[in-house]
């Protein structure tokens, strides 16, 4: 299977159990994208018993020209980190590719930019929600000091009542500030004609 990037989970699953006779093999050979691909996430994240799983790149090509080489480099001064090692190292794209403050949450996963916060009694908690019932309900609290904005604490529930969420902040008895709703907050409940 060449290109094996793109292969759904519905094409592999129809084409493994037709591989029947003893001794057969299914040899697999793709650039990755995401690490969610169905195929990077059957042979490389979790293999069946049997599979041998083999990183290769331009390092292993005995016959890599040096015009290549040159784009390489010229690949690695220039691109943003994450298309580089997708496109010459074959690493997986990050999933925040793209998204605004993508080289921010990839320092935050390289530990550059997470660690213990402790909260400080003298500065303002703000609370961010992101509202919702059966999807989850999101409350954040943060604490912002200089440039800094610390993520002190994180609240996700399901199927509960703002009336619940309200009872559990104020039981952690934090110095408040302002409490964020996003833009849905004011809509109103059409059976109380209340908004959130």
């Amino acid at each position: 299977m060449e290109e094996a990037q793109s292969v759904s989970k519905r094409s592999w699953d129809i084409l493994i159990p037709t591989i029947r006779k003893d001794g057969s093999e299914i040899w697999v050979s793709m650039n990755p994208e995401l690490d969610t691909d169905e195929s990077y996430s059957r042979f490389v994240t979790s293999p069946p018993p049997d599979c041998v799983s083999q990183l290769i790149n331009y390092r292993d090509n005995p016959w890599f020209p040096p015009i290549l080489e040159q784009e390489r480099k010229h690949a690695q001064a220039t691109m943003p980190t994450a298309e580089y090692e997708n496109i010459w190292e074959g690493k997986c794209k990050p999933a925040v590719t793209g998204a605004i403050y993508a080289a921010e949450v990839a320092e935050a996963f390289e530990g550059r930019r997470v660690c213990d916060v402790p909260y400080d009694p003298s500065l303002k908690v703000q609370v961010v929600f992101d509202l919702g019932f059966n999807d989850a309900m999101s409350i954040g609290l943060f604490q912002r000091h200089l440039s800094q904005v610390r993520a002190i604490d994180y609240i996700e529930v399901q199927q509960k009542t703002l009336d619940w969420c309200s009872a559990e902040l104020r039981k952690k008895n934090l110095n408040w500030g302002t409490l964020w709703l996003p833009h849905d907050g004011a809509n109103k409940d059409f059976k109380t004609g209340k908004s959130a």
